[in-house]
């Protein structure tokens, strides 16, 4: 236990972890449009599809009750349409989700398979994916209106993601914390992006240990989230200078 805890010191470490999923920044909310946790270790029986959690969104092929694929009009055909993941189901060499459409959100839940999202891809492509289906190379996540006022969204992040201003950390500001609330506040965080009990608790168990540095951006992504943490990291604590990345990691491992 103390090696997993030791191997948590460090935020760029947890970020690593977070970030492993085979869908790397792709996982999204497909109404606010913020990245969201993978979880860990939850995979079809065979590991071909990692499982998406709930609220990703999605561009996918739906299906039927019997296996075939259906148009958001109900009717038979091919059709690739946007959707929100709602639940999940694996099986051997596939996994089962009932999903919500976006244009049309008026609760009625339908079904597809990880092996018919044309919309995140994952970086290792099974065999049997978009086999069934329609497939589109050059898609990206609709803008939609009501949704992310005032963000422009580009290759599936935030613009503000991708040209992050540098900001200055104020060396006044207020340490009024625990290191121990602020491994809490961040567990909170982890969960209410969709992470389990087991994997927040593992991910942020070494966070009290942490020095001065890392227990600051840990704090940073408590409250502001992960990617304003990641930003951050590339911020000079004290000059408020961008860093390089070899810089970064002399500071936050």
């Amino acid at each position: 236990m103390y090696n997993k805890i030791e191997n948590n010191l460090c935020i760029s470490n947890i970020f690593k972890k977070y970030k492993m999923s085979r869908y790397g920044n792709n996982l999204i909310h497909w109404e606010t449009r913020n990245i969201l946790y993978p979880h860990l270790d939850i995979y079809s029986g065979d590991k071909s599809y990692e499982m998406l959690p709930d609220h990703a969104l999605i561009h996918c092929q739906l299906i039927s009750h019997d296996g075939k694929n259906i148009k958001s009009d109900g009717t038979n055909g091919n059709e690739l349409v946007w959707c929100k993941v709602c639940d999940q189901k694996c099986f051997k060499g596939d996994i089962l989700y009932a999903v919500r459409i976006i244009k049309k959100y008026d609760g009625e839940m339908f079904s597809t398979r990880a092996s018919q999202i044309n919309w995140p891809r994952p970086n290792k492509t099974p065999e049997e994916f978009l086999l069934n289906c329609d497939k589109d190379d050059n898609v990206s996540p609709p803008e939609i209106g009501y949704v992310n006022i005032g963000k422009k969204i580009a290759n599936g992040v935030n613009s503000d993601r991708i040209l992050p201003k540098v900001q200055k950390e104020n060396p006044d500001e207020e340490y009024n914390e625990t290191p121990e609330e602020i491994q809490n506040n961040l567990k909170k965080s982890f969960k209410k992006n969709g992470m389990s009990e087991s994997d927040a608790s593992f991910l942020t168990s070494g966070v009290k240990h942490m020095d001065v540095h890392n227990l600051k951006m840990a704090k940073v992504m408590a409250k502001k989230g992960m990617d304003e943490g990641v930003k951050q990291m590339f911020v000079h604590p004290t000059e408020g200078r961008q860093m390089s990345y070899g810089e970064m990691r002399s500071f936050y491992g």
